[in-house]
């Protein structure tokens, strides 16, 4: 009898490290629920609910209420976090990934999010501008800058999600999301770090990008998965590990003339303990061309964060560099029409122009491995 009770001790610890699974407010418990693996944490201060890497084709939508009957008798959608340490809290920040009703109109929804603290403290209900027509923010950050000040934030946090008007205009749905205290740092790290990892040129990754688009929205990775379809690029950081504040990624595509990258290329960068970071080719990004009768290589760099730690938006402040970091790519425009991670990278370099100066020319260097760079202090 006095084992059977320590092992049930046992059990409900671990399941209050872990945080309760979230609850789809309306579905029956018995459903079969496809649901990717939980990340671990990144820090006492950091972690993300879902392990994205780990995401299924057909991933159970896990739908925000809207039902004002629903929301009377269950409440909000909840999502718990345990943290740990001592600190105090002098700033909270969430970051959601949430899919639009079947219907595609996200900003038709009326969705607000409220964080609660271990003691109960609660904030005010705040809309949720995940959307805008038919642009869909696959991270909106929700900023918490002074309701909690002063808290511990070791305990059990919750983030509450709803759609604040029964107008039937459908259900949004929760994906992943990340809780974020005082930027994911404890103390004041300083000093400078980074780190380049690169694809090795005899990596498989460097073939062709499935094509794939989701029904609520096109870049909905929780509708066709990633754990085994788009193609994946993995980069390795085994040096001393650092809190990372930005990135830069160095690759190139090599396409027939006509597809429009900006419309169909998409990209998903995952940290090792699962915040992510979607991209596409815009004003985060440079580009250079060059066209090859009716082919096209172009190299493409993207540069995301800052050196300020209090820059909004940038998915993976706080994260530690070290581990593996996986890249997703995949085209969006299913017609037949491929795409290649290619091993050539196009850039521009100042030549001699036999006048005595010199003049911009776009050279190719073969055998050029796609890079990431991590950037940040410790």
């Amino acid at each position: 009898m006095r084992k059977d009770r320590l092992v049930l001790v046992l059990l409900l610890t671990m399941f209050a490290l872990l945080g309760a699974e979230c609850r789809s407010i309306g579905q029956k418990d018995a459903e079969e629920r496809k649901l990717p693996k939980r990340a671990l944490a990144a820090g006492p201060l950091l972690r993300t609910y879902y392990d994205t890497i780990t995401t299924p084709a057909g991933m159970y939508d896990i739908k925000i209420p809207e039902d004002k009957d629903d929301l009377a008798k269950n409440g909000p959608l909840t999502i718990e976090f345990e943290m740990a340490g001592l600190t105090v809290v002098t700033d909270v920040r969430c970051r959601m990934r949430i899919a639009p009703p079947e219907s595609g109109n996200g900003a038709d929804c009326e969705l607000q999010c409220r964080i609660v603290a271990p003691d109960g403290t609660t904030s005010t209900w705040k809309d949720v501008d995940f959307a805008s027509d038919e642009l869909i923010n696959p991270g909106v950050e929700m900023i918490f800058l002074n309701e909690f000040d002063g808290l511990t934030a070791a305990g059990l946090w919750k983030i509450q999600l709803k759609d604040a008007v029964d107008d039937k205009d459908g259900r949004c749905v929760f994906r992943n999301g990340t809780l974020r205290i005082n930027f994911g740092l404890e103390g004041n790290p300083t000093n400078p770090a980074n780190e380049t990892a690169t694809l090795a040129l005899n990596s498989t990754s460097y073939t062709y990008l499935s094509e794939h688009r989701g029904v609520r929205d096109l870049g909905d990775w929780g509708y066709f998965g990633l754990d085994v379809r788009p193609l994946r690029a993995d980069f390795s950081f085994t040096g001393t590990s650092f809190f990372v504040r930005s990135f830069s990624l160095t690759l190139s595509i090599f396409a027939r003339d006509s597809i429009d990258l900006s419309a169909d290329l998409y990209m998903l960068l995952v940290a090792p303990n699962g915040a992510w970071q979607f991209m596409r080719p815009d004003t985060n990004s440079t580009t250079a061309s060059f066209q090859y009768g009716s082919q096209r290589l172009t190299t493409l760099v993207f540069n995301f964060g800052g050196s300020a730690i209090t820059a909004p938006s940038f998915p993976f402040q706080g994260q530690p560099s070290a581990g593996t970091w996986s890249l997703f790519l995949w085209d969006v425009n299913v017609d037949s029409n491929i795409m290649r991670l290619s091993k050539d990278e196009l850039r521009i370099i100042s030549v001699p122009d036999g006048m005595g100066g010199f003049v911009d020319t776009l050279t190719e260097f073969p055998d050029t491995p796609a890079q990431l760079v991590l950037a940040g202090v410790n």
